[in-house]
């Protein structure tokens, strides 16, 4: 049910629901702030600052979904951001996601300008 509910919200357009899950973003923690930083990505809401926060979390897990919902969401203008990570991690462990996620950013800013 959990991955049903989380799906549908995905795909739902609303700008209210994009805002409500900006604000919960910065309440949340552990597997919750995994869910919506997942949302983020998929629904692509601008929420840098709050994906740039969750980059210095201890747990793996959330800097690494963080890092994927930026290449999402980031900017051209911002790009740099997940270049830093890929050529001076502060984390060995988010590397790879961190190439993927500039990767990913690349490619839909390419398809964007």
């Amino acid at each position: 049910i959990a991955d049903a509910a989380k799906t549908a919200l995905a795909e739902f357009p609303n700008k209210d629901i994009d805002a409500n899950i900006t604000a919960q973003l910065a309440k949340a923690d552990g597997k919750m702030l995994v869910v919506l930083l997942e949302i983020v990505g998929q629904r692509r809401i601008a929420a840098t600052p709050a994906l740039l926060k969750a980059l210095g979390d201890a747990d793996a897990t959330v800097r690494q979904t963080a890092l994927v919902a930026l290449g999402e969401t980031i900017e051209l203008k911002d790009l740099d951001i997940l270049i830093q990570p890929v050529t001076s991690p502060k984390k060995a462990e988010d590397t790879a996601t961190a190439i993927k996620a500039l990767r990913a950013a690349c490619v839909r800013c390419l398809r964007c300008h």
